[in-house]
C-alpha cells in the first residue's frame, strides 16, 4: 500500500538521537514521511547529540531539551542528570503543547524518554521504535505507557509491555541494497567500528597488518575505517602497506559494502540492518560494554540462523584476522551462503511501513 502525497496533512514529532544508531533510522523515516506524503517532521533532541549537527543539515527543524545519561557516569554527572529530569519533562510538555504534533515517535536516546512519556500522559498518539534484540531500559519503561512499539528482532517483543507490536525492521538509506559486482580473485575485507570507530578493532588490525611477514595476506585487500581518534596513529602505521587503505570515515557506506566480500564489525542494530540489506557475510565483534550487552544479543540472533559468525572482543586477535582470510580463500561458498541467509533480516520497506502506521495511529 502506497501513501498518497497530500501537502501538510500530518505533523510528526520524532524524539531522540545521541548516536548514529538512533538518528539515521529516524532520518530515513523522516525523509520518507516528507517525500512520500508531504508530512511536516519535527525533531526533539539534545545539543550534545549528533542530531544537533545532522538534523539542520538535512533541512528539518529541531528543538532541544536538556537531559543527560544516568548510566556509567560519575556521581556528579548522575546527580546533574537527575536534577535535569523534572526540567526536561516540563520542557517536553511545553514543546508538545506549542507544536501540537499529530503523532510522536521515540527512537531512543536521551531526548526520547521525557518527550514520549509526556506525550503519552497528555494523550498524544505515540509510538516507540527499538531495533535491538534486547530493548533499552528507557524503552522497557516507556512501553508501559506507550501502546505501539516498532521493532526489529522478534525476541525484543518479549521485553516490552506495549499491547501493539509491529516488526518493521531498521529503516535505512535508499542506497542500501544488494548489487551484483564482477567477481574478483582477490578477497576484499572491510573492517569498521561504526561512525566513531572502535579502538580494539583498530589496534588488532594495526598489529596484524604491520607485522613484517605479510605472506599470509597474499591476495587480500583491506579497507579499515578507524574513526577520528585513532586515524592518525593507524594511518601512520599502515600508510605504506600496499594492500591496506585506512580511512577516518566511509562515505557513502553503501559503496564499501558493495566492494566487500567479508565484513568485520560491531553488532549495532543499524549495522546489522545494513549488512542484511546488502547481503554481506559478517564477523561480529560485539561491544562488550554496550547497555544490557545488546550488541552480543543482536549478533546471536543472526549467528543462530547461520548468517554471521561472532568473536568476543577478548578473543579477537591478529590471528583472528589471519584465520578469516585463510578461511575465506578455502571456503568462499560458505561465506556466500552466509550472506544469502542474512537477507531474512532485511526489511526494505521499513521506513514506508513505519510511516503508514504512524499515519494510522494519528488518525485514531
Amino acid at each position: 500500500m502506497k501513501l498518497n502525497r497530500s501537502k501538510g496533512n500530518i505533523k510528526i514529532m520524532i524524539a531522540g538521537g545521541g548516536t548514529g544508531g538512533h538518528l539515521y533510522p529516524a532520518l530515513a523515516i523522516a525523509e520518507h514521511a516528507r517525500d512520500a506524503i508531504g508530512a511536516e517532521v519535527l525533531f526533539v533532541g539534545t545539543r550534545a547529540g549528533i542530531e544537533a549537527r545532522v538534523i539542520p543539515e538535512k533541512g528539518f527543524s529541531i528543538y532541544y531539551i536538556k537531559i543527560g545519561s544516568l548510566a556509567r557516569e560519575s556521581l556528579l554527572r548522575k546527580l546533574t542528570s537527575l536534577i535535569a529530569i523534572p526540567l526536561a519533562l516540563l520542557h517536553s510538555v511545553f514543546l508538545l503543547l506549542k507544536l501540537r504534533p499529530n503523532v510522536v515517535l521515540g527512537v531512543g536516546g536521551y531526548a526520547s524518554g521525557p518527550t514520549l512519556l509526556m506525550a503519552s500522559f497528555l494523550g498524544f498518539p505515540c509510538a516507540l521504535w527499538d531495533s535491538n534484540a534486547h530493548p533499552g531500559k528507557t524503552n522497557r519503561i516507556l512501553s508501559r505507557f506507550v501502546r505501539h512499539a516498532f521493532l526489529y528482532f522478534q525476541r525484543s517483543g518479549e521485553f516490552l509491555s506495549s499491547p501493539h507490536k509491529y516488526f518493521f525492521g531498521v529503516p535505512l538509506r535508499k542506497a542500501m541494497k544488494p548489487k551484483v559486482r564482477t567477481p574478483s580473485p582477490e578477497m576484499h575485507l572491510l573492517i569498521f567500528g561504526g561512525s566513531q570507530g572502535a579502538r580494539p578493532l583498530n589496534e588488532i588490525a594495526l598489529r596484524a597488518f604491520s607485522e613484517p611477514d605479510q605472506s599470509w595476506n597474499d591476495g587480500a585487500r583491506v579497507v579499515l575505517q578507524t574513526g577520528k581518534l585513532d586515524y592518525q596513529k593507524v594511518y601512520n602505521g599502515l600508510k605504506d602497506h600496499p594492500r591496506v587503505k585506512v580511512h577516518q570515515f566511509l562515505d557513502p557506506m553503501s559503496d564499501y559494502y558493495d566492494w566487500a566480500d567479508l565484513v568485520i564489525c560491531r553488532a549495532g542494530a543499524g549495522t546489522v540492518g545494513e549488512l542484511a540489506m546488502c547481503q554481506k557475510p559478517a564477523i561480529f565483534v560485539p561491544l562488550p560494554t554496550a547497555a544490557d550487552d545488546h550488541q552480543k544479543k543482536n549478533a546471536q540472533e543472526v549467528v543462530k540462523v547461520g548468517a554471521a559468525e561472532m568473536i568476543e572482543q577478548r578473543d579477537f586477535s591478529p590471528e583472528s584476522i589471519k584465520s578469516l582470510i585463510r578461511k575465506w580463500k578455502s571456503q568462499k561458498e560458505h561465506f556466500d551462503e552466509m550472506g544469502q541467509r542474512f537477507s531474512r533480516f532485511a526489511f526494505p520497506q521499513a521506513a514506508e511501513d513505519i510511516v503508514l502506521k504512524l499515519v494510522e495511529i494519528a488518525k485514531k
